[in-house]
């Protein structure tokens, strides 16, 4: 399918970042980047707060809604209505 083109905005779902050094650029740099994209739903899998931050809603180049995602809490995924246990992804 991408033979011939990269995905565009449209073709993504979602986008995840697993972080730890890369924290303070994945909530910066990176999530301005999905934004301006268009990019409907950003997660940063926080390895350090041990904690799943999902960003959704982008708005002229910034996201209109933030979450926070503790480990013992459950996480839908985008588009469908499967639910994983956030300990799951967390996971090291």
């Amino acid at each position: 399918f991408y033979a011939n083109k990269h995905p565009q905005a449209k073709d993504v779902i979602l986008v995840v970042e697993v972080s730890d050094s890369t924290l303070e650029m994945d909530r910066t740099i990176k999530l301005d980047l999905y934004a301006n994209a268009g990019i409907k739903e950003y997660w940063i899998v926080n390895l350090i707060d041990h904690q799943i931050e999902v960003y959704k809603k982008p708005v002229s180049g910034t996201y209109k809604l933030r979450e926070i995602v503790h480990a013992t809490d459950k996480i839908q995924l985008p588009k469908t209505k499967i639910t994983v246990k956030a300990s799951e992804i967390l996971k090291k």
